[in-house]
């Protein structure tokens, strides 16, 4: 998100696809969910943002394939 703010993004979906090993459909749901929520905010750290998803369990497997497939540029 940094990168985008500064105009020197390759964009997500290069990126993750692209160079991201295998990790895009992740990347796309966290990334998703960080902008619906739009983070940062409060000052909150990424890892406590993280966690918080990871134990609300709201990147489970449904959900991770439905933000991946619902995803678009902004």
């Amino acid at each position: 998100m940094a990168g985008e703010r500064l105009g020197i993004s390759m964009g997500p979906h290069k990126c993750w696809a692209e160079e991201g090993g295998g990790v895009h459909v992740f990347a796309v749901a966290l990334y998703s969910l960080m902008k619906q929520e739009n983070y940062p905010r409060l000052q909150e750290t990424f890892r406590d943002f993280l966690l918080k998803k990871v134990r609300s369990g709201e990147p489970a497997a449904g959900l991770l394939k439905q933000l991946y497939g619902g995803f678009t540029l902004p």
